[in-house]
């Protein structure tokens, strides 16, 4: 967990992305429009660690947290090597806590939002491809 994982994020399933961007081809009001999209709920994200760990069965998820400074300066230096997983643009974005109110895209596209919770049982199903 980068820093204190309290940043917030709003997690949403990438079916709900999709379709969501297959009615704004159907839907002429869309043209030229911009909607933010996510999902319901800004979570922080070792929130969001806990109801992974929660659909997996997991009463408890051990996290280990790396402080940031050192963080920063390892991406500065490592960031344009192939196999170096983060930017110093996500870096900031996380630091930034981007939330928006999604509710424009759900009524626009008559979505009913999911939580984080339905997604992950979804996701995690039996049957379904990846699922454990």
């Amino acid at each position: 967990v980068l820093g204190d994982g309290r940043y917030r994020l709003q997690p949403i399933a990438v079916e709900q992305v999709a379709e969501g961007f297959a009615r704004a081809l159907r839907v002429p009001a869309s043209d030229g429009r911009a909607y933010e999209v996510a999902g319901p709920v800004a979570y922080p994200f070792v929130e969001i660690l806990d109801h992974i760990g929660a659909a997996l069965g997991r009463r408890r998820v051990r996290k280990a947290h790396v402080p940031l400074g050192p963080v920063r300066a390892a991406t500065r230096l490592l960031q344009a090597l192939p196999f170096y997983p983060i930017s110093s643009d996500q870096l900031t974005v996380l630091e930034e806590e981007r939330v928006t109110d999604p509710a424009a895209f759900y009524a626009a596209f008559r979505l009913v939002p999911q939580s984080l919770d339905q997604g992950l049982r979804r996701m995690l199903s039996p049957g379904r491809p990846g699922a454990r």
